[in-house]
């Protein structure tokens, strides 16, 4: 959505963990959009599928588990090509924006979007020692190819928020298998990285529970995220972070390579919903945020 509609949206109103959805359709009603065909803008909704067949259960044998993160980790493994290839038909673009006025930089159409994910790990009550490591694997595949289908439309800024050490330790390792995609890519194309984009990943942790607490549970992530990223945008945070670190709590939500400003557009989801689109429909998504309109994705 326009970054002026997030601004707009009341966190207050947000009392379960639909309602970050529900209140931003219901606020802008009349700007609310969906594409005619389902796969120009949609998301897979992974988690449905693995519940169903119980993967984590230390009962059940590992083919299902196997197969499910083995094929997020090629979905990763093909993403450097595909942002590459993203870059190349934007170069082709007379349509798409460079990074500043006066800069010759082409990035892609969405590039001023920041992209919030509202992080949870997939575990398990009374978990085995089985079960943890497959809640693990399945945890960082499933946010890994989550956070590249972003990359795969050009996003400049994609943040995980979490609220403890866990949390931390689950994204950070999905950012360092993430890297070593990009790596791979480089060493086995000669690729210096030039035509690829640069999407800035941050992690950002919120220790303020008065932004992710609500009446039915203990804690609402959806919450906290709009709370953090309304907060970034209107500048409230102190200089340093609450561990005394260099960088603001602002730039972690916003980024570093590019002020506050150019950041047009929020997308808001979860760490299992892999967004599917297609190149060529970006050029009418970006038209229709231009318009102010708010975009909605169908669920698979």
């Amino acid at each position: 959505m326009p970054i002026q509609n997030f601004r707009s949206l009341n966190p207050k109103d947000i009392n379960n963990l639909e309602d970050a959805t529900t209140k931003a359709f219901w606020q802008n009603i009349e700007d609310v959009r969906m594409t005619v065909d389902w796969l120009d803008f949609a998301v897979e909704h992974m988690s449905r599928w693995y519940k169903k067949l119980d993967v984590l259960n230390a009962n059940n044998n590992d083919v299902a588990i196997n197969k499910i993160t083995g094929n997020f980790l090629k979905y990763m493994q093909a993403t450097p090509a595909r942002t590459k290839a993203l870059m190349v038909a934007m170069c082709k673009s007379k349509s798409a924006p460079s990074t500043t006025s006066t800069s010759t930089t082409v990035r892609p159409l969405l590039h001023p979007t920041i992209s919030v994910i509202s992080f949870g790990p997939i575990l398990k009550k009374n978990s085995t020692p089985l079960e943890m490591e497959r809640s693990r694997n399945l945890t960082i595949t499933t946010l890994g190819a989550t956070m590249t289908s972003l990359l795969r439309v050009g996003f400049g800024q994609v943040v995980c928020t979490g609220i403890d050490d866990i949390d931390e330790i689950f994204v950070m390792d999905t950012f360092d298998l993430i890297r070593r995609q990009y790596e791979d890519y480089f060493a086995m194309n000669h690729d210096n990285g030039d035509a690829i984009l640069t999407t800035e990943l941050a992690y950002v942790r919120i220790t303020d529970k008065e932004m992710y607490k609500y009446k039915y549970k203990d804690v609402n992530r959806p919450k906290a995220s709009i709370y953090g990223l309304q907060k970034a945008l209107t500048r409230k945070y102190n200089k340093t972070d609450d561990d005394g670190n260099n960088a603001t709590k602002t730039e972690q939500w916003v980024g570093t390579m590019h002020k506050p400003s150019y950041r047009k557009y929020v997308y808001s989801t979860e760490p299992d919903l892999i967004l599917q689109t297609r190149v060529a429909s970006l050029p009418a998504i970006h038209k229709a945020l231009e318009r102010g309109r708010v975009l909605m994705p169908h669920r698979l």
